[in-house]
């Protein structure tokens, strides 16, 4: 079974010593603007925060069904600075995922839904890739929203099944793609509303098959938060 619980090896912790050892040998600048003091400054982050985008359940409507997420809210579109900040995060860059998750929680405005959920879900993460980052993007972010608003976090949900890349698939066979890749661990208790994290959506196929999971374990809602809302990307150059 392949499990989106984090990866422990002598890889990871080396990756992040190797990381606090450049914070304090090489000042980080930020990425939008190359000021020095931190990976993203305050100015940066303050101009990206009026890009939140949110929208219904018409994210897979090209697969022929509806998903099974009531809604979803993004910090922004994938483009511009706030892509280069999910790249940085995916390529094993772990400190942008604080300023991530403060224009996630921003982009969920006063819903309680997401402020206050009963329990916060992220999409797991194949082995292979666990071991090529050292942590899965969506977890980082998942345990840092999860933290700030104090809600419970379940590392519950596994990935079973490899899938292949998803970013030149169709919306209908990225379901395909997924369909039977996720689980739950038996001793999981999933109630209430439950808000899932992941680092982008695109048509929303792995969303979908990750809250009708949860939906048959017993939430009642599933709400989808992510860092950035991406166009489906219909051919290759």
């Amino acid at each position: 079974m392949m499990s989106g619980k984090p990866v422990s090896s002598g890889r990871k912790a080396l990756g992040h010593l190797v990381e606090e050892l450049l914070d304090i040998l090489l000042p980080r600048s930020c990425a939008g603007c190359g000021a020095a003091g931190g990976v993203v400054c305050g100015q940066c982050l303050e101009g990206l925060a009026g890009g939140a985008l949110e929208g219904q359940t018409r994210t897979v409507e090209a697969a022929g069904r509806d998903p099974a997420f009531s809604d979803w809210r993004a910090a922004g579109a994938y483009r511009g600075l706030l892509k280069e900040m999910v790249l940085q995060l995916k390529s094993s860059r772990a400190a942008f995922a604080a300023p991530l998750a403060e224009l996630m929680i921003g982009a969920a405005g006063n819903d309680p839904g997401y402020l206050a959920p009963d329990c916060v879900f992220y999409v797991p993460s194949d082995r292979a890739k666990l071991l090529a980052r050292g942590y899965n993007p969506a977890e980082i972010l998942a345990r840092v929203v999860a933290g700030r608003l104090s809600r419970p976090l379940s590392h519950a949900m596994v990935k079973r099944l490899r899938t292949p890349d998803q970013h030149w698939s169709t919306g209908a066979a990225r379901l395909a793609n997924v369909e039977g890749a996720y689980g739950l661990e038996p001793s999981a208790a999933v109630r209430g509303r439950v808000v899932l994290i992941d680092d982008v959506l695109t048509t929303g196929a792995t969303a979908d098959a990750c809250a009708r999971l949860l939906l048959s374990a017993g939430a009642t809602s599933v709400g989808v938060l992510v860092a950035a809302r991406s166009e489906l990307t219909r051919s290759r150059p």
